[in-house]
């Protein structure tokens, strides 16, 4: 039955041990690894890593138009800005811990305890 102004999904039935297999899984899963205090931890570091390295990693950002050329950005001006947004990735990590600049100092120490 249908509910209005409720989306609906349909499958077909011998499907239904398949998705609740899935399911059990995907909630074992969050409870066994996704939220495991290990993870945690190395996930808030990372945080504290791009929070140190967010004033000197730059960003390309849109085209400014007065000056025809990119906007550079720092990692949390890129955050509120789609095209700049999508290029952000696992590489700022690498970049943090190639940087030879004493300002990533910080940054690159909390890494090393995360390696």
């Amino acid at each position: 039955e249908e509910a209005p102004g409720k989306t609906t999904i349909a499958y077909e039935l011998k499907l239904s041990s398949t998705l609740l297999d899935f399911f059990k899984l995907r909630a074992r899963n969050h409870k066994i690894l996704y939220q495991h205090h290990t993870v945690n931890l190395v996930e808030s570091m990372l945080r504290d890593v791009l929070a140190k390295a967010s004033p000197h990693l730059v960003v390309r950002g849109p085209t400014d138009e007065k000056t025809g050329r990119p906007m550079r950005l720092n990692l949390l001006e890129a955050v509120e800005i789609p095209e700049s947004f999508v290029l952000l990735g696992d590489h700022l990590i690498d970049q943090v811990e190639m940087s030879p600049e004493p300002e990533m100092e910080e940054a690159r120490a909390i890494l090393g305890r995360v390696r």
